[in-house]
């Protein structure tokens, strides 16, 4: 989106955001990201990151537990 990327790049956002330490997450991230898949298996798919994630953002889990939720989402897209 044109607009969003001028305004995020404009000094009056600088100026708004100056006690954010790394501004770069939020001017240049967008830039490197990818959108998030639109499907109808959007549900399923969230309460898979949720069980994965969960156990990871709490420290039960490490976060090389991470691995399988990539193949566990592909097999949803694959079999709504």
């Amino acid at each position: 989106m044109p607009v969003l990327r001028s305004a995020i790049n404009s000094h009056g956002f600088a100026n708004a955001h100056r006690r954010v330490g790394n501004l770069a997450v939020l001017s240049e991230g967008p830039a490197y990201s990818e959108g998030l898949p639109v499907t109808p298996a959007w549900e399923k798919i969230a309460a898979l990151m949720d069980r994965y994630f969960g156990p990871v953002l709490r420290g039960s889990r490490p976060a090389t537990s991470l691995t399988g939720l990539s193949q566990a989402v592909d097999e949803v897209l694959r079999n709504p």
